[in-house]
């Protein structure tokens, strides 16, 4: 009896699984399995990009700590000066070099040289240009500018 029973409601469950979804008002939605596992990953930037923005944070940090130091203290106005005219010297160098289709490009200018990395190779006549550049931007002298390319110093 029991199972009989037990049949019988085993078959009204399969008869009525079997015509729900036609019944059925909403309708399951069909995904490919694709779309349902696709992640999608952030756009990375390029190292040069990378190094960019931590530059300009450390940046930001000096300027804020030497902004609040040169309101009592004439040598912190000064470095401020220096501080702000280094970056520009250097943003400057970078936006000419991006100019001569070598977007790139990385300058790092201290007080009595400066340096560019470049993520090609150049030859000699074209390292000559870029070091020249750089020397008429910075005020340095070439012979205190430095270039590295993919292949080391030139």
């Amino acid at each position: 009896m029991k199972k009989t029973l037990l049949t019988i409601c085993l078959a009204a469950l399969l008869a009525c699984a079997a015509f729900l979804p036609q019944r059925a008002s909403v309708r399951c939605m069909e995904v490919p399995v694709t779309q349902v596992f696709a992640v999608q990953s952030k756009p990375t930037a390029s190292p040069c990009e990378i190094y960019r923005q931590r530059r300009e944070a450390q940046r930001q940090a000096e300027l804020d700590a030497l902004e609040r130091l040169s309101l009592t203290s004439e040598s912190a106005a000064e470095k401020l000066t220096e501080l702000i005219a280094r970056n520009e010297a250097e943003l400057a160098v970078e936006s000419a070099l991006c100019a001569l289709d070598i977007p790139e490009a990385l300058c790092a200018v201290s007080a009595d040289s400066a340096t560019i990395c470049v993520p090609q190779r150049l030859s000699s006549a074209q390292a000559q240009a870029v070091m020249e550049l750089c020397s008429h931007l910075t005020g340095i002298s070439v012979q205190s500018v430095f270039l590295l390319d993919e292949s080391g110093y030139l």
